[in-house]
């Protein structure tokens, strides 16, 4: 997955596409969520909740985002959120990172 994405849905929108019952407060459109930003994802129990994103183990500095899928059920810090933790997480678009020649930044780009 890349580093940040975006939401930019109506609450009823939400309601059209996943079978919701319930929501943990409001539902806001952002154009940019990355590591640390709190938003909503879908439980299994048709629940739309507030979370941070990323995994931030104690050994970690900055949240865990990503995970090789070849070694997911093996690394610790990821084995049983793979296994018995999942959501959906609702997005309307992702950001990918370009290169620019000649320079060191990258510039970001919008993906669908």
């Amino acid at each position: 997955m890349c580093g940040r994405y975006g939401l930019t849905v109506s609450k009823e929108e939400l309601h059209d596409r996943y079978p919701v019952k319930e929501s943990d407060g409001p539902i806001e459109e952002r154009e940019e969520i990355f590591p640390t930003t709190e938003n909503i994802v879908l439980l299994p129990n048709y629940r739309l909740h507030r979370v941070k994103w990323g995994f931030t183990p104690s050994f970690a500095k900055r949240p865990l985002i990503n995970a090789r899928a070849e070694s997911v059920l093996e690394k610790p810090t990821f084995k049983e959120p793979f296994a018995k933790k999942r959501c959906i997480v609702p997005a309307t678009f992702f950001y990918e990172w370009k290169k620019v020649d000649g320079q060191k930044k990258k510039e970001k780009r919008q993906l669908q």
